[in-house]
């Protein structure tokens, strides 16, 4: 009995002593997995801050560049080492791309931040005949007179736009909640009737345009690009008050102020209201007010009268209150990619940079 407790007790002795073993492997590998995770962690925080130097440059300074090529970004000991790719280096990027690649390593450990940026062209993201991408919007559409179509022309889904789009769930529900039931006929486009959807949001982007188109109107350096600035209230009728189909021009109305369009007035290219300036377009009789080109309203238009405009027409801005967006009357507001076309190939050959600034398309480590 005394023996085969002997030999139990230095059984479990041994046995015990295996498991201590194990546990004592398994806490030191787990440290040395957690010093590894920790290392590469530090790492990965410098990398990233190193790209974001970068992004945070080419937003304020479109042609910014490190110099010599390296931007060397550095925590402690640790060093990101950010270089950009341009599209003559890195034949899978877009003309208007450029990627951001920062590096830092702490250790054995090695982490890499890649960022892909995007600069926009000098007209704007188009989704839509009428688009909507301030934060609230309160939206008015009387009677069923008016037509909204992104259908431009075409007969497959896919190549049509909306007929409205907004970029906050908000507007959209504020849209859909205001369009009757014998109005949604009237909205035409990709998706079937009523053609309303909530797209990416380029307020940001709107705005920045809005503001080279500004400058332009105030100080056109083109001869072949007129630009027109209105700094007060101001009323036009008659023929190419704001130019026409054939002779585009650049037309900034100053924040704050009112434009009003009545019966026979004509524009064409590109017209911009400023920060809650007031569009009031006022088409009357036989002769409706025509434009031909981008329509950019930064606060509230109410469209009223007898009126078409050809191309497409945004509202965006800063608005601290809902804008107003109110459609009656004979109103055919249509998206058409030709005219689209026409403008940006007018704008491209101008003497000016209307470009945006680079804005973030990805990101991944």
């Amino acid at each position: 009995m005394g023996r085969g407790l002997v030999i139990i007790t230095t059984a479990m002795v041994f046995i015990f002593g295996i498991v201590q073993m194990g546990i004592v492997n398994r806490h030191s590998v787990e440290t040395g997995i957690n010093i590894d995770y920790a290392t590469w962690v530090q790492a990965r925080n410098v990398a990233a801050s190193g790209a974001d130097v970068a992004i945070m440059e080419l937003r304020r300074d479109v042609i910014w560049r490190p110099a010599g090529g390296l931007l060397e970004f550095q925590i402690g000991s640790v060093m990101a080492d950010v270089v950009l790719l341009e599209p003559a280096a890195d034949t899978t990027l877009a003309a208007n791309q450029i990627r951001v690649i920062s590096e830092a390593t702490m250790g054995q450990r090695t982490a890499r931040v890649n960022a892909l940026m995007q600069r926009g062209g000098n007209i704007p993201t188009i989704e839509a005949a009428i688009g909507i991408y301030t934060d609230g919007a309160e939206f008015t559409a009387n009677g069923t007179a008016f037509t909204i179509t992104g259908e431009d022309g075409k007969e497959d889904d896919a190549d049509m736009k909306y007929g409205i789009a907004t970029g906050t769930s908000d507007v959209y529900t504020e849209v859909t909640t205001s369009i009757g039931n014998q109005q949604i006929f009237q909205i035409l486009g990709k998706g079937g009737t009523p053609s309303i959807a909530q797209v990416e949001n380029i307020n940001e982007e709107l705005i920045e345009l809005a503001g080279y188109y500004a400058e332009y109107a105030k100080n056109p350096t083109d001869p072949n690009l007129p630009g027109v600035y209105f700094m007060d209230n101001h009323s036009l009728a008659g023929q190419d008050s704001l130019g026409s189909e054939h002779a585009l021009q650049i037309t900034y109305v100053e924040a704050g102020r009112e434009l009003t369009l009545t019966g026979g007035a004509k524009g064409g290219g590109i017209l911009v209201l400023g920060q809650d300036a007031t569009l009031t377009m006022k088409g009357g009789g036989s002769t409706p007010f025509n434009f031909y080109g981008l329509v950019i309203v930064l606060g509230s238009a109410k469209v009223r009268g007898h009126m078409n405009i050809t191309g497409a027409m945004m509202f965006g801005g800063k608005s601290e209150t809902d804008i107003d967006v109110e459609i009656s009357g004979n109103i055919d507001v249509a998206f058409s990619s030709k005219t689209i076309e026409e403008v940006k190939g007018f704008i491209d050959g101008a003497n000016f940079d209307f470009s945006t600034s680079y804005r973030l398309v990805s990101y991944f480590e």
